[in-house]
């Protein structure tokens, strides 16, 4: 799908492009999410900031369990991180500076000017 002329675009920080980023995916539309390294991917706001701890993991196998506080969150996380993913709904650019990024989301326009 294409960024359009509607679309606004700026360079936010915390979580609200993860939120932004959500709210179209819920809404189906497709999302090219331009993040900083180590920045709130989509539905990461669901996940308890300290997953380790949310945790707990079995010595004979590989079995991991949420705890139950943890369980619907994450549950509910992975199930529209999973649904998405099968869609293809969502790509996610990682960029480090504000050179990078610009370079990216000029990529992407002449790319949309393209295809329309």
């Amino acid at each position: 799908m294409c960024l359009n002329a509607a679309v606004g675009r700026c360079v936010p920080a915390g979580g609200r492009g993860a939120a932004s980023a959500e709210s179209f995916l819920e809404q189906g539309y497709a999302v090219i999410f331009l993040n900083r390294k180590r920045s709130m991917q989509p539905f990461e706001r669901q996940v308890p900031a300290r997953l380790l701890s949310c945790l707990s993991a079995s010595t004979a196998d590989f079995h991991v369990e949420a705890t139950p506080e943890a369980a619907s969150g994450l549950r509910r996380a992975v199930l529209q991180l999973q649904e998405v993913a099968a869609g293809n709904l969502l790509l996610s650019v990682e960029f480090q500076t504000i050179f990078d990024y610009l370079m990216v989301r000029s990529s992407i326009q002449a790319c949309c000017v393209w295809v329309s």
